[in-house]
């Protein structure tokens, strides 16, 4: 282009270039940084998949609830993230205990925890009597 003796022009056209170098340099970095992403969330699951067949390997995890673990695991990661909320921790609410039908349900939840901990100490005892043969 023919350079201009008018200093406005000469300053809008170089203006103009610079803008437009901005904007291919960030096009570039947006670029290299999706196909990280991109690169990253494959290992990722390439990873989980890798733990969920060990799992299910030593039995720790049956091949249904594998399969129910992967899929959830795909849909929570195409899931978007709504405009309020952030990627930090979820914020908690608690209410007051005082109603009736909350003391009724923590009544039947402490009796199923006191049920769980007889249980767990009866297996405590297998454990050790098992342990006592060998």
């Amino acid at each position: 282009m023919a350079e201009t003796d008018n200093p406005i022009a000469n300053f809008a056209q170089r203006a103009l270039y610079l803008g437009m170098g901005l904007a291919a340099v960030a096009a570039d970095n947006a670029a290299k940084v999706a196909g990280k992403a991109g690169t990253r969330l494959y290992e990722l699951r390439k990873q989980a998949q890798t733990l969920v067949d060990e799992l299910v390997e030593r039995g720790a995890m049956s091949a249904e609830e594998a399969r129910v673990f992967m899929d959830t695991l795909a849909a929570n990661a195409n899931r978007k993230v709504e405009p309020g909320q952030t990627g930090g921790p979820r914020k908690i609410n608690i209410d007051d205990i005082g109603d009736e039908t909350d003391e009724a349900s923590t009544a039947i939840e402490l009796s199923e925890a006191a049920r769980l901990r007889q249980q767990i100490a009866d297996l405590q005892a297998e454990l050790d009597r098992i342990k006592g043969r060998s």
